[in-house]
């Protein structure tokens, strides 16, 4: 069998250098191809945005395919689709993230004969209040794609709910994936309020976190940032704001490969996301042992449930006294970390879920494959 993921901006992902300007979607992706060119009989490809070139490369046992710039032009983007998926000749395409694009390249999926899946990466993509429906025509082709999608996975039960009424088949529920080391990290009780994600003002509202530290001038904040490509006069307000706070260190990038030290030296990971899908920020630091601590998103309540840390609500008022009685209590940090990493390690394994989503795949292919030629 032979799967292409299609990513929007990771071939960074495959450098060493890698750093966080590329999103949660494109790490999930590079997770279960990696996972999924383990498999006997199966055959990994990644188209990816960047650096243009004419012949794939192979990572991880996955073959990168690069064939145009992560800010082409839509129109561009969708030939080279085309062009791609007759090279390759997938039996299935996985993409992930939403966009005005996604429905016709599910159309190019069934032109060609290969099947399409689709996987949901923002609860708004479901229920309505993603950024990408706010005009009539991006809204129309995004819908179209869980309508000619052969299967629909979705990450949480929020989600699994609402995108039944849009998909013409029953939605999968594949949770977020994350590798697992064999051996657990030994616990660090930490040195600073860890924040990480892009500047956009919309979903992840980083002025939040500025606001939480100018509350505690004495705890040390890091704040790791990537820029969204849409809004540089935005991460640069931001930048400005937190260099002049002495409590507050903004790192604008940090290789992908030296996020878990960054998780480990944290007290706390605080997200103050006014909408996610599942965010890879948590798998990393549960993953580490890292508590955490949320404004608004909480998927399926696992936060409070599993009492990996605390989830408030979107009251900032209620942001700061949790976070006060984390920094007072290194015992509660460490209960929550070991928390958090068990509940990772029963419900997000990446081994796991890939071998669902090869099911899965094999499912909607039917035991037929493409032939080359």
């Amino acid at each position: 069998m032979r799967i292409c993921f299609m990513a929007h901006k990771a071939a960074g992902l495959y450098s060493p250098g890698a750093s966080l300007a590329f999103g949660g979607a494109e790490v999930q992706l590079r997770i279960l191809a990696a996972e999924l060119a383990r498999a006997p009989g199966v055959e990994v490809h990644v188209m990816v945005a960047g650096a243009p070139r004419e012949e794939p490369v192979t990572r991880d046992g996955v073959t990168v395919w690069t064939p145009l710039a992560w800010d082409a032009p839509v129109a561009r983007r969708a030939a080279a689709f085309a062009r791609f998926l007759g090279r390759v000749k997938a039996d299935v395409v996985v993409q992930r993230t939403l966009s005005p694009l996604s429905g016709p390249i599910a159309l190019l999926c069934r032109a060609r004969g290969s099947r399409f899946v689709y996987m949901v990466a923002n609860d708004g993509e479901t229920d309505g209040t993603h950024a990408v429906y706010r005009r009539p025509a991006s809204r129309m082709l995004s819908r179209m794609t869980f309508r000619l999608a052969d299967a629909v996975v979705v990450q949480n039960a929020y989600q699994l709910h609402n995108a039944a009424a849009l998909c013409a088949r029953k939605p999968a529920l594949i949770r977020s994936s994350w590798p697992l080391t064999e051996q657990p990290p030994a616990y660090s009780p930490g040195a600073y309020v860890l924040w990480v994600s892009r500047i956009d003002r919309l979903y992840k509202r980083p002025e939040l976190f500025l606001d939480l530290a100018a509350r505690f001038p004495a705890e040390p904040f890091v704040m790791i940032a990537a820029p969204a490509n849409d809004q540089a006069a935005y991460f640069e307000a931001c930048r400005l704001r937190a260099l002049a706070m002495p409590n507050v260190q903004f790192v604008p990038g940090v290789p992908f490969a030296e996020m878990d030290a960054r998780y480990r030296g944290a007290k706390v990971l605080v997200n103050t996301s006014s909408s996610e899908g599942f965010p890879n920020t948590f798998l990393q630091a549960a993953a580490n042992k890292t508590p955490l601590l949320s404004l608004r998103v909480d998927p399926d309540g696992f936060v409070e449930k599993h009492a990996c840390g605390f989830s408030c609500g979107d009251d900032t008022e209620l942001l700061a006294e949790r976070l006060a009685a984390l920094l007072r209590d290194e015992a509660l940090r460490q209960r929550m970390g070991e928390n958090a990493r068990a509940y990772v390690r029963e419900n997000h394994d990446a081994r796991r879920n890939a071998e669902s989503l090869l099911a899965l795949c094999r499912r909607v292919v039917g035991g037929k494959t493409r032939k080359d030629g």
